[in-house]
Protein backbone atom coordinates (compact mmCIF):
# COMPACT_ATOMS: atom_id res chain seq x y z
CA UNK A 1 0.00 0.00 0.00
CA UNK A 2 2.81 2.39 0.88
CA UNK A 3 4.54 1.63 -2.42
CA UNK A 4 1.32 2.32 -4.34
CA UNK A 5 1.00 5.68 -2.57
CA UNK A 6 4.61 6.54 -3.47
CA UNK A 7 3.96 5.63 -7.12
CA UNK A 8 0.91 7.92 -7.25
CA UNK A 9 2.90 10.76 -5.64
CA UNK A 10 5.64 10.34 -8.26
CA UNK A 11 3.06 10.54 -11.06
CA UNK A 12 1.76 13.83 -9.70
CA UNK A 13 5.28 15.26 -10.08
CA UNK A 14 5.67 14.22 -13.75
CA UNK A 15 5.90 17.15 -16.16
CA UNK A 16 2.67 17.44 -18.13
CA UNK A 17 2.97 17.60 -21.92
CA UNK A 18 2.22 20.97 -23.53
CA UNK A 19 -0.72 21.58 -25.84
CA UNK A 20 1.67 22.26 -28.72
CA UNK A 21 3.39 18.88 -28.43
CA UNK A 22 0.10 17.06 -28.02
CA UNK A 23 -1.42 18.77 -31.06
CA UNK A 24 1.60 18.07 -33.27
CA UNK A 25 1.67 14.43 -32.16
CA UNK A 26 -2.06 14.10 -32.85
CA UNK A 27 -1.75 15.56 -36.36
CA UNK A 28 1.02 13.09 -37.16
CA UNK A 29 -1.05 10.20 -35.82
CA UNK A 30 -4.09 11.20 -37.90
CA UNK A 31 -1.85 11.39 -40.97
CA UNK A 32 -0.50 7.90 -40.26
CA UNK A 33 -4.00 6.46 -39.81
CA UNK A 34 -5.33 8.17 -42.96
CA UNK A 35 -2.33 7.03 -45.00
CA UNK A 36 -2.68 3.41 -43.89
CA UNK A 37 -6.42 3.38 -44.58
CA UNK A 38 -5.94 4.95 -48.01
CA UNK A 39 -3.21 2.51 -49.04
CA UNK A 40 -5.48 -0.40 -48.13
CA UNK A 41 -8.79 0.83 -49.55
CA UNK A 42 -8.25 3.42 -52.31
CA UNK A 43 -7.40 0.81 -55.01
CA UNK A 44 -10.90 -0.62 -54.48
CA UNK A 45 -12.81 2.69 -54.59
CA UNK A 46 -14.45 4.02 -57.75
CA UNK A 47 -12.46 7.25 -57.90
CA UNK A 48 -14.28 8.55 -60.98
CA UNK A 49 -17.68 8.29 -59.29
CA UNK A 50 -16.35 9.99 -56.16
CA UNK A 51 -14.88 12.85 -58.23
CA UNK A 52 -18.16 13.23 -60.11
CA UNK A 53 -20.13 13.50 -56.88
CA UNK A 54 -17.61 16.00 -55.46
CA UNK A 55 -18.08 18.16 -58.58
CA UNK A 56 -21.85 17.86 -58.27
CA UNK A 57 -21.63 19.08 -54.66
CA UNK A 58 -19.55 22.09 -55.75
CA UNK A 59 -22.04 22.91 -58.51
CA UNK A 60 -25.02 22.66 -56.15
CA UNK A 61 -23.28 24.87 -53.59
CA UNK A 62 -22.41 27.48 -56.23
CA UNK A 63 -25.98 27.44 -57.51
CA UNK A 64 -27.29 28.08 -53.99
CA UNK A 65 -24.78 30.88 -53.33
CA UNK A 66 -25.76 32.52 -56.62
CA UNK A 67 -29.48 32.24 -55.71
CA UNK A 68 -30.14 29.91 -58.64
CA UNK A 69 -31.82 27.36 -56.34
CA UNK A 70 -33.68 27.78 -53.06
CA UNK A 71 -32.69 26.43 -49.66
CA UNK A 72 -34.95 23.38 -49.79
CA UNK A 73 -33.55 22.31 -53.16
CA UNK A 74 -30.01 22.83 -51.90
CA UNK A 75 -30.63 20.68 -48.81
CA UNK A 76 -32.34 17.98 -50.84
CA UNK A 77 -29.51 17.82 -53.40
CA UNK A 78 -26.83 17.93 -50.67
CA UNK A 79 -28.56 15.13 -48.77
CA UNK A 80 -28.60 12.88 -51.83
CA UNK A 81 -24.98 13.59 -52.83
CA UNK A 82 -23.61 13.10 -49.31
CA UNK A 83 -25.46 9.82 -48.95
CA UNK A 84 -24.11 8.53 -52.26
CA UNK A 85 -20.58 9.58 -51.28
CA UNK A 86 -20.94 7.78 -47.95
CA UNK A 87 -22.02 4.62 -49.77
CA UNK A 88 -19.10 4.80 -52.19
CA UNK A 89 -16.53 5.41 -49.42
CA UNK A 90 -18.11 3.14 -46.80
CA UNK A 91 -15.25 0.65 -47.02
CA UNK A 92 -12.75 3.43 -46.33
CA UNK A 93 -14.77 4.54 -43.29
CA UNK A 94 -14.92 0.99 -41.94
CA UNK A 95 -11.19 0.35 -42.43
CA UNK A 96 -10.35 3.72 -40.84
CA UNK A 97 -12.38 2.81 -37.75
CA UNK A 98 -10.55 -0.53 -37.42
CA UNK A 99 -7.12 1.07 -37.90
CA UNK A 100 -7.92 3.80 -35.34
CA UNK A 101 -8.87 1.19 -32.75
CA UNK A 102 -5.77 -0.90 -33.43
CA UNK A 103 -3.49 2.15 -33.47
CA UNK A 104 -4.85 4.33 -30.66
CA UNK A 105 -5.96 1.51 -28.34
CA UNK A 106 -3.96 -1.68 -28.92
CA UNK A 107 -0.68 -0.27 -30.25
CA UNK A 108 -0.62 2.68 -27.84
CA UNK A 109 -1.44 0.46 -24.86
CA UNK A 110 1.30 -2.06 -25.58
CA UNK A 111 3.78 0.64 -26.57
CA UNK A 112 3.70 2.12 -23.06
CA UNK A 113 1.24 4.89 -23.86
CA UNK A 114 2.93 6.10 -27.03
CA UNK A 115 1.83 6.38 -30.63
CA UNK A 116 4.32 7.23 -33.37
CA UNK A 117 3.45 10.91 -33.00
CA UNK A 118 3.82 10.89 -29.22
CA UNK A 119 7.12 9.04 -29.53
CA UNK A 120 8.46 11.69 -31.94
CA UNK A 121 7.62 14.49 -29.48
CA UNK A 122 8.74 12.67 -26.35
CA UNK A 123 5.37 12.36 -24.64
CA UNK A 124 3.16 9.48 -23.52
CA UNK A 125 -0.17 8.64 -21.90
CA UNK A 126 0.04 7.66 -18.24
CA UNK A 127 -2.61 6.27 -15.92
CA UNK A 128 -3.39 8.35 -12.84
CA UNK A 129 -3.96 5.11 -10.94
CA UNK A 130 -1.44 2.32 -11.45
CA UNK A 131 -0.98 0.57 -14.79
CA UNK A 132 -2.54 1.87 -18.01
CA UNK A 133 -5.51 -0.35 -18.93
CA UNK A 134 -7.44 -1.19 -22.10
CA UNK A 135 -10.59 0.41 -20.65
CA UNK A 136 -8.75 3.70 -20.16
CA UNK A 137 -7.44 3.66 -23.74
CA UNK A 138 -10.91 2.83 -25.11
CA UNK A 139 -12.50 5.75 -23.23
CA UNK A 140 -9.81 8.19 -24.41
CA UNK A 141 -9.99 7.03 -28.01
CA UNK A 142 -13.76 7.08 -28.34
CA UNK A 143 -13.90 10.64 -26.94
CA UNK A 144 -11.00 12.36 -28.70
CA UNK A 145 -10.29 10.31 -31.84
CA UNK A 146 -13.77 10.54 -33.41
CA UNK A 147 -14.38 6.79 -33.33
CA UNK A 148 -17.85 7.14 -31.80
CA UNK A 149 -18.82 9.67 -34.48
CA UNK A 150 -17.42 7.41 -37.22
CA UNK A 151 -19.24 4.33 -35.90
CA UNK A 152 -22.56 6.20 -35.69
CA UNK A 153 -22.11 7.65 -39.18
CA UNK A 154 -21.26 4.23 -40.60
CA UNK A 155 -24.29 2.64 -38.92
CA UNK A 156 -26.59 5.39 -40.22
CA UNK A 157 -25.20 4.93 -43.72
CA UNK A 158 -26.04 1.20 -43.63
CA UNK A 159 -29.37 1.16 -41.82
CA UNK A 160 -30.94 4.62 -42.17
CA UNK A 161 -32.48 6.60 -45.01
CA UNK A 162 -30.53 9.28 -46.84
CA UNK A 163 -32.33 11.98 -44.84
CA UNK A 164 -31.62 10.31 -41.49
CA UNK A 165 -27.98 9.82 -42.49
CA UNK A 166 -27.55 13.44 -43.59
CA UNK A 167 -29.03 15.09 -40.50
CA UNK A 168 -27.87 12.42 -38.04
CA UNK A 169 -24.24 12.49 -39.17
CA UNK A 170 -24.33 16.31 -39.24
CA UNK A 171 -25.59 16.40 -35.65
CA UNK A 172 -22.96 13.98 -34.39
CA UNK A 173 -20.24 15.82 -36.32
CA UNK A 174 -21.22 19.05 -34.54
CA UNK A 175 -21.21 17.26 -31.16
CA UNK A 176 -17.80 15.73 -31.88
CA UNK A 177 -16.41 19.14 -32.92
CA UNK A 178 -17.69 20.74 -29.71
CA UNK A 179 -16.12 17.96 -27.63
CA UNK A 180 -12.76 18.40 -29.37
CA UNK A 181 -12.85 22.18 -28.85
CA UNK A 182 -13.65 21.68 -25.15
CA UNK A 183 -10.81 19.16 -24.81
CA UNK A 184 -8.36 21.51 -26.56
CA UNK A 185 -9.32 24.49 -24.38
CA UNK A 186 -8.99 22.39 -21.22
CA UNK A 187 -5.51 21.20 -22.22
CA UNK A 188 -4.46 24.76 -23.06
CA UNK A 189 -5.79 26.50 -19.96
CA UNK A 190 -5.98 23.96 -17.13
CA UNK A 191 -2.99 23.86 -14.81
CA UNK A 192 -2.80 20.05 -14.99
CA UNK A 193 -3.09 20.10 -18.84
CA UNK A 194 -5.87 17.51 -18.79
CA UNK A 195 -8.73 17.49 -21.27
CA UNK A 196 -12.16 15.95 -20.90
CA UNK A 197 -10.86 12.67 -22.34
CA UNK A 198 -8.01 12.63 -19.79
CA UNK A 199 -10.33 13.25 -16.85
CA UNK A 200 -12.93 10.66 -17.89
CA UNK A 201 -10.27 7.99 -18.48
CA UNK A 202 -8.19 8.99 -15.43
CA UNK A 203 -5.05 9.58 -17.49
CA UNK A 204 -2.51 12.30 -18.14
CA UNK A 205 -0.12 13.00 -21.00
CA UNK A 206 3.37 13.55 -19.69
CA UNK A 207 6.89 14.26 -20.90
CA UNK A 208 9.04 11.15 -21.24
CA UNK A 209 11.90 11.27 -18.76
Amino acid sequence: MEQDKDDKDDKQKDKKASFRKRLCAYLIDIFVVSLLASLIVVPFIDAKSVDKLDKNMVEVTEAYVNNEIDEMTFLSESESINYQLAKLTGTLTFVTIIIKMLYFIVFQLYNKGQTLGKSMFGIRVQSNDLELTANQMILRTFIIDSIFYSVVGFALMIFASSSAYFYGSLLFEIIQSIIMIICACMVMFRKDKRGLHDIVSRTSVIEVK
